[in-house]
C-alpha cells in the first residue's frame, strides 16, 4: 500500500471513529457490519441496538438477520418487527420470510404485500409465488 492510500486509511477511520462518538447512525450500523464480519456478534449487537435507538431502523433488519443467524427466531422476529413498524421494506420482507418458516403464511403475505408496495422487488416476487401457490 502507498503512503498516500495508508493516509486515506488513517483519515477515514478517525472520521468514523468521531462519527460513532456523536452516535451517528449510518456509522454504529456500519461498525456493527464490521464486528459481525469479524465474528464478534455481541459487539455487532451493540451496534446495531444503537444504530437502531439513533434512528436507523435498517439497523434493526441487520439485528433480526444475527439474532436468525444464531437460530434466535423469537428475538430476530422481534426486531423485524421493529422495522416492519417503522415502514422499513426490507424489515416487513425479512419478517414475512422469518414467520412463513413458522407456518404463519397468511400473516406473512400481508407482510409481504406492504412490503411489494414499498416496491421490494423480492417482496413482490414472494406475493407472485404465494398467489400462484394458492391459485393451484
Amino acid at each position: 500500500m502507498s503512503l498516500a492510500g495508508l493516509w486515506y486509511d488513517r483519515e477515514a477511520e478517525e472520521m468514523l471513529r468521531r462519527a460513532v462518538a456523536k452516535e451517528h447512525p449510518g456509522a454504529l450500523d456500519f461498525m456493527g457490519k464490521l464486528a459481525a464480519n469479524r465474528g464478534d456478534t455481541e459487539r455487532a449487537a451493540g451496534f446495531y441496538a444503537r444504530s437502531h435507538a439513533a434512528g436507523f431502523s435498517g439497523a434493526a433488519v441487520n439485528l433480526g438477520m444475527l439474532h436468525q443467524g444464531q437460530q434466535r427466531e423469537a428475538e430476530a422476529e422481534e426486531w423485524f418487527r421493529k422495522a416492519a413498524d417503522a415502514g422499513n421494506a426490507g424489515g416487513m420482507y425479512a419478517l414475512g420470510r422469518l414467520i412463513i418458516d413458522l407456518d404463519r403464511s397468511d400473516e406473512a403475505l400481508a407482510w409481504f404485500r406492504r412490503a411489494a408496495e414499498l416496491g421490494d422487488a423480492s417482496a413482490q416476487h414472494a406475493v407472485r409465488v404465494l398467489a400462484a401457490r394458492e391459485e393451484e
